[in-house]
Formats: structure tokens, C-alpha cells, sequence
């Protein structure tokens, strides 16, 4: 489970002094475990995707609000640590292909099977132009 490796690698980034990376870490752990104790739920590899897409999405708009080169260097180095945690993305031509295999014969069809086979490994827009070609 991707929590288990959050937890090991934030302690090899307090061993390696990697300050970037043990202060995401620990704020990442400590968003993951508050949630789950809110909601009182187990973390899962799911709800640690959603949570880091939501701090990348958080860092690029700071990023594009500010213009100091630390904060820019600092957030951008984050977003490289944290995107190593989110599934890979399939491209157009992968996409394409799924979608071709998956006998739908409409668009909410291709859709609702990307989103219950795929979830989290597309981004919605790119496979929202795909199926629409192709449909």
C-alpha cells in the first residue's frame, strides 16, 4: 500500500536530511491520518492519489501567483516528489485502444468504463476527446 511507503520513505528523507521531502512527507501523513480519523475510514492507495493530486493542484496555483524563486523551486520540487506517487497516465493511442476494445457504443458508455477500469490512471479532458472521436 502506497501509505506504507510514504511512512518508509519520509524516514530515509529524515535520515538522507532531505528537508523538502520530510516536511511534505510528515504534512502528507498527517492530512492522510486526520482524514481517516475524521471520517473513520482506513487509508488506502486511493484516498492517498486524491490527496496528493490535491496538494500538486494546490503548489501549481501558488506557483503561478508568486514570484519568489524559492517558493517557486521549493513547490516545484514537491509536486516531482509527490506525482511519484500517482498512477501513470495512459496516453491518447492507450486510450484510444481501450476504449475500441471495450464494446461501447456510446460516449457515458466509454466513459463509465474508463472510470470503473481506470479510474485515476487518465486524465478526464484527453479521454473526453478521445471517445468523442472515436464515438
Amino acid at each position: 500500500m502506497l501509505i506504507e511507503t510514504l511512512k518508509t520513505q519520509r524516514i530515509q528523507a529524515m535520515k538522507d536530511k532531505q528537508v523538502v521531502a520530510k516536511n511534505l512527507l510528515t504534512t502528507l501523513l498527517g492530512e492522510l491520518e486526520g482524514k481517516a480519523k475524521r471520517d473513520s475510514v482506513d487509508i488506502n492507495d486511493e484516498m492517498v492519489v486524491q490527496t496528493c493530486k490535491k496538494f500538486i493542484a494546490s503548489n501549481e496555483e501558488v506557483i503561478g501567483q508568486t514570484m519568489s524563486a524559492a517558493v517557486v523551486t521549493r513547490l516545484t520540487e514537491e509536486n516531482v516528489i509527490l506525482t511519484n506517487y500517482l498512477p501513470k497516465q495512459l496516453t491518447e493511442e492507450q486510450l484510444g485502444s481501450i476504449i475500441k476494445s471495450s464494446g461501447a457504443t456510446n460516449v457515458g458508455e466509454a466513459m463509465k468504463f474508463l472510470k470503473d477500469n481506470y479510474a485515476g490512471q487518465y486524465c478526464g479532458k484527453l479521454a473526453s476527446m478521445v471517445v468523442r472521436t472515436l464515438m
